[in-house]
């Protein structure tokens, strides 16, 4: 009866065999009996290769996860054992040799490029852009080939190493020049189209144009704006196109709401992280990571969120500041212009009022009293019209308390005017009884 695997890990840690061999095949005897136990089958060289010959063309979101599938056992292979207490492998070993020519289409060639694949995905998952670098430039002859589908058209033999090295160097894109983020904007364009069946491509689409747009110079950014190709429009689409196809996969979310923040939208950039926050799945080995990248998003756009109300307030207060200082100055000037103009009615008065005194004083001191007073209702309704041409039939003015503008009604100078009125027709009849 086997041992259980608790059982086994401990003789390893107790027991140091002669032989390094004795101790490798134990450590691979409790590998494959974890596996097991976490419902993965061990898989010989052959099997792999059979697995390997039995994946969907590669244009399929299902290749993709196939790959990746692949790449995380692997992962863990290396990961819960020292590395230098294993042989390389099995993947490694169906590897091309650099340089070897393999017919495209043949099965060996396409469990070499599987292979390749399943490589290039474990160096992603470790954080390894190096050695993801060297694999790409490796065997780009073997797997990066081109093939001519008409005099103006060049497609690549694996569209699935056209979609890694776009990844590879979406990793690359922090602190890197124009040419190389235009470069790249345009080939994660062009490997969304070719990976129509895959939301994957959609999604690395979108996330480049984030990279790109939140990594670029000021005068390279209003570059991309003017250009005839809307970029954040389109990057917004194929966010949208991905978040469709999947199953409520958490980065997609992440992406869409960094898309938005970009367009100005926060409010919804910020909600759409959270959904990625909620949505990630606690199981999976980068969790903490993953998670740690959304909340490094959230606090960012929460912080323009605050830095933009701020500014919308300073604006607002110095936009009120502005207004109060014009209607300030509006209200001392026409103040100015009202005693400017009652200071000249009351010597047009004065004046007016002697002289028609001193004429009509020697026929009848009555009808000089009477036309005084005429006068001085002229004059009374010449004030009011002219304060109503200053200041209309509406002012606007500060409430002390709450130190708003209000707009209210002017009724002072049409009761002056009314009044004057009055005068007038009272000195008339004055003077005619």
């Amino acid at each position: 009866m086997t041992a259980p695997i608790a059982e086994k890990s401990a003789t390893i840690s107790n027991q140091v065999p002669a032989e390094r061999t004795e101790l490798i095949a134990l450590m691979r005897e409790v590998y494959q009996e974890e596996l097991r136990a976490a419902g993965k089958k061990v898989l010989s060289l052959e099997e792999i290769k059979q697995e390997f010959l039995n994946l969907p063309g590669e244009e399929y979101r299902a290749y993709e996860l196939a790959i990746a599938g692949f790449a995380r056992d692997w992962a863990d292979f290396i990961i819960k054992k020292e590395r230098e207490e294993y042989p390389e492998p099995p993947v490694r070993q169906l590897l091309p040799k650099p340089g070897q020519q393999l017919r495209y289409g043949t099965d060996e060639e396409k469990i070499a490029f599987a292979a390749f694949s399943v490589a290039i995905n474990y160096e992603r998952l470790q954080k390894n852009p190096q050695e993801e670098g060297e694999l790409l430039e490796t065997y780009r002859d073997i797997f990066g080939k081109k093939l001519q589908v008409n005099a103006s058209t060049e497609k690549y033999e694996h569209i699935y190493f056209f979609h890694l090295d776009v990844l590879y160097r979406m990793d690359m894109a922090v602190g890197s020049n124009d040419a190389f983020l235009m470069d790249l904007l345009i080939d994660a364009k062009t490997n969304s189209i070719n990976l129509t069946k895959n939301h994957g491509g959609s999604h690395a689409f979108a996330e480049t144009v984030a990279l790109v747009f939140e990594n670029a110079s000021i005068a390279f950014r209003e570059q991309l704006e003017a250009a005839p190709e809307h970029w954040l429009e389109d990057a917004k689409t194929s966010a949208i196109k991905a978040i469709a196809q999947s199953d409520g996969y958490a980065k997609y979310y992440c992406t869409y709401g960094r898309i938005l923040a970009l367009c100005g939208d926060l409010e919804e950039a910020i909600k759409k992280v959270n959904q990625a926050i909620s949505l990630e799945k606690n199981t999976r080995t980068d969790y903490s990571i993953r998670i740690g990248q959304y909340s490094s998003y959230y606090q960012q756009f929460r912080a323009q969120q605050k830095l933009r109300i701020q500014e919308e307030t300073l604006a607002s207060q110095m936009h009120e500041m502005s207004q109060a200082m014009e209607a300030q100055e509006k209200e001392s000037m026409a103040k100015n212009m009202e005693f400017l103009g009652l200071f000249s009615g009351i010597v047009s008065f004065t004046i007016g009022s002697l002289s028609i005194t001193g004429a009509i004083a020697e026929q009848s001191i009555k009808h000089a009293a009477g036309l005084i007073v005429v006068l001085m209702g002229a004059l009374m309704c010449v004030f009011a019209a002219f304060g109503i041409i200053l200041h209309g039939f509406h002012i606007v003015k500060r409430d002390r308390k709450t130190q708003k503008f209000e707009r209210s009604f002017m009724c002072r100078h049409l009761i002056v005017f009314a009044l004057g009125v009055l005068v007038v027709a009272g000195g008339i009849l004055f003077c005619l009884s």
